[in-house]
């Protein structure tokens, strides 16, 4: 009995080492962290979250939009549209968005119009309802406040309001389908009130190698402003991976109906930390 006493007593003090050694290499061992996911290149968001404790930067480096009209011309550039992510638990993540600089140029006949200026500052959050990791069928909540910080050239001069519902499945093969709906109470032209809008971007994603992702999407919106704009346009994405934790894209967005910008272009980054 001793004998057997002995023995049980050993196997469970190597059971504890073993699952001790265990937890140590999950905590320790970065490869075990969540697949790195971007909100960018395409309109549509993922609904996966950030790791606690990570942070992700993504930016727009160039972000240029051409709208044609009958007798006028408008450019508009942004630089630097700088989204800030972290996770703060295993289902949400906090999100801070900023543009930090526009410039647009109105032409109309020989007369031209230029304005310039920082963007609105934008604190909201991303809560994973199913898959925080986003693969599978994945479906989270994501609440927006904008504040009025920015100036009269790309800012809104007034707060708003967005709630999207981030969705995706895995269609397997390397494709995968994702969709965003998003209900606003966005700011009126005026810049004093706010109205109703609301959106949606279908996107399908195919994974072309490793480390290079192409999407084609699909996105509409109307906005019940007493102006009622209706938008619409296709777009088309490319993401290389350069590193496990760093993505560079570009994508086309290419406008449907009047009230769309005909065309826009944009390259960026992300990074996670």
């Amino acid at each position: 009995m001793t004998r057997l006493a002995i023995v049980v007593a050993g196997k469970q003090a190597a059971r504890r080492r073993r699952a001790l050694s265990a937890a140590t290499f999950l905590l320790a061992t970065p490869a075990l962290a969540r697949e790195f996911c971007p909100d960018r290149p395409d309109r549509a968001n993922p609904p996966c979250v950030t790791d606690v404790g990570r942070f992700e930067v993504e930016t727009s480096l160039a972000d240029w939009s051409l709208t044609r009209a009958p007798h006028a011309r408008m450019d508009s550039i942004l630089v630097g549209d700088l989204l800030l992510r972290t996770g703060l638990t295993r289902s949400v993540e906090a999100r801070v968005g900023l543009t930090s600089y526009g410039f647009t140029r109105t032409r109309a006949g020989s007369d031209i119009a230029r304005e310039e200026g920082a963007g609105d500052l934008s604190l909201g959050l991303r809560w994973n309802l199913a898959r925080p990791d986003g693969n599978g069928l994945s479906v989270a909540l994501q609440p927006t406040l904008t504040l009025p910080t920015g100036g009269s050239a790309i800012g809104a001069g007034t707060w708003a309001f967005a709630l999207a519902l981030p969705a995706s499945v895995d269609l397997g093969n390397g494709f995968a389908l994702g969709f965003t709906p998003e209900v606003d109470a966005a700011a009126d032209g005026d810049r004093r009130g706010r109205h109703l809008a609301y959106s949606g971007a279908l996107v399908l994603g195919h994974q072309l190698t490793r480390a290079l992702a192409a999407s084609a999407e699909l996105y509409a919106a109307r906005d019940e402003s007493p102006d009622r704009a209706d938008r619409a346009s296709a777009d088309f994405g490319l993401a290389l991976r350069i590193a496990p934790d760093t993505q560079l894209d570009a994508s086309s967005y290419v406008g449907l109906t009047p009230d769309t910008p005909d065309v826009e272009w944009i390259v960026g980054l992300a990074h996670r930390f």
